[in-house]
C-alpha cells in the first residue's frame, strides 16, 4: 500500500511539474511575441504564434535594447553556441572583440575577412545562418567567401562578447554595424574588406554615409577602402537572431521575410524591392 501511495504521489508530483513548465514557457513566448510587435507585420505575428514552445525557450535567449533611439534585438551572450564559436576562434581574436574599441573592432574585420576561402565544395548559396556552419567547424569544409557571410560572422563574434551589432545592406552589397559603447553611436563597419567607415577620423554609420554621399561636394565625401556609391542604399536589419536553429529560421536575416527590414535610404538605382518598401503606405 505504501508502495502504490508513493507511485501515486510521484505521478501526480510529475504532472504539476509538466504544468509548472509549460505555464513558464508561455509565458516566456507571451512576452517574446510582445517584444517583436512594434517591428513585425501582422503576417510576421502570426508566423511567430505558430512557433513551438521549443521556440520560446530560444526567444529567452534574446534580448532587446534601445540603441541611439533605435531598437535592436539579438542573441544574448549566454548561448551555447558562442562559447563553441569563441574556442574555435581562439582568445586572441575573441580579445580583439572585448576591447569594444573601433580599432580593434576593425582589426577584428579584417581577420574576419580572410577567414572563408574563396572556393569551396560546398555551395555558394543559399547560405547557413551559423557562425559555426559557416566556418565549417563541424566538419572542418568552411562555405565559399561571400559579403553576407562575412558580415553575419562578424556580428556573431561582437554578439558572443555581448556587444550589440547588426546586419547593413547597401547597393548590392553587405557589411555590419556595431554598437560602439563609448561613443553610444552605430560604427558601419565591413568584413569583407576588413575596413570601417570614417569622417575626419570619426567613426560614422551607414545612414551618415549616404547622408554624406548626397549632401557633400567633391569625390570623397568620407573615408572607406571600397566605393563609396554602395551607400546610396540603405537598409538595416534590427533583428540578428542569427544562430537558431530551423524552427526559428523564419526570423533570420532572409528575403523570404522583408517584415522587419528598416530602409533608411535609397535611390534610383537601388533595389526594386527596397523602393517598394520605402514607399509611404496609403
Amino acid at each position: 500500500m505504501r508502495t502504490r501511495g508513493f507511485f501515486s504521489i510521484a505521478i501526480l508530483g510529475v504532472f504539476l511539474i509538466a504544468i509548472v513548465v509549460v505555464a513558464i514557457l508561455t509565458e516566456q513566448r507571451n512576452k517574446a511575441s510582445a517584444l517583436f510587435v512594434p517591428i513585425y507585420s501582422p503576417a510576421a505575428k502570426i508566423k511567430f504564434g505558430l512557433t513551438s514552445l521549443v521556440e520560446a525557450y530560444e526567444e529567452n535567449q534574446t534580448i532587446e535594447v534601445n540603441l541611439a533611439g533605435e531598437t535592436h534585438i539579438q542573441t544574448h551572450q549566454s548561448h551555447p553556441d558562442f562559447s563553441i564559436l569563441q574556442g574555435y576562434l581562439g582568445e586572441d581574436l575573441v580579445a580583439l572583440a572585448r576591447t569594444g574599441d573601433y580599432e580593434s573592432l576593425v582589426k577584428l574585420a579584417s581577420a574576419v575577412s580572410k577567414m572563408l576561402p574563396e572556393e569551396s565544395v560546398k555551395p555558394r548559396i543559399p547560405e547557413p545562418h551559423s557562425a559555426l556552419e559557416l566556418l565549417g567547424v563541424a566538419d572542418g569544409i568552411p562555405y565559399p567567401k561571400l559579403c553576407s557571410k562575412d558580415a553575419k560572422i562578424y556580428v556573431q563574434i561582437l554578439n558572443s562578447v555581448g556587444l550589440s551589432a547588426r546586419i547593413i545592406e547597401v547597393q548590392n552589397h553587405v557589411l555590419s554595424e556595431v554598437f560602439l559603447p563609448t561613443e553610444q553611436t552605430w560604427a558601419a563597419i565591413d568584413p569583407y574588406w576588413g575596413c570601417g567607415l570614417q569622417k575626419n577620423s570619426k567613426p560614422i554609420s551607414a545612414a551618415e554615409a549616404n547622408k554624406l554621399l548626397t549632401t557633400t561636394d567633391g569625390s570623397k565625401p568620407f573615408d572607406y577602402c571600397w566605393e563609396h556609391d554602395r551607400f546610396r542604399t540603405v537598409v538595416v536589419n534590427p533583428v540578428n537572431r542569427l544562430i537558431e536553429g530551423e524552427v526559428s529560421r523564419w526570423n533570420y536575416w532572409n528575403y523570404d521575410n522583408l517584415d522587419y527590414w528598416i530602409v533608411k535610404a535609397v535611390s534610383p538605382d537601388s533595389p526594386q524591392l527596397w523602393i517598394d518598401r520605402n514607399k509611404p503606405s496609403d
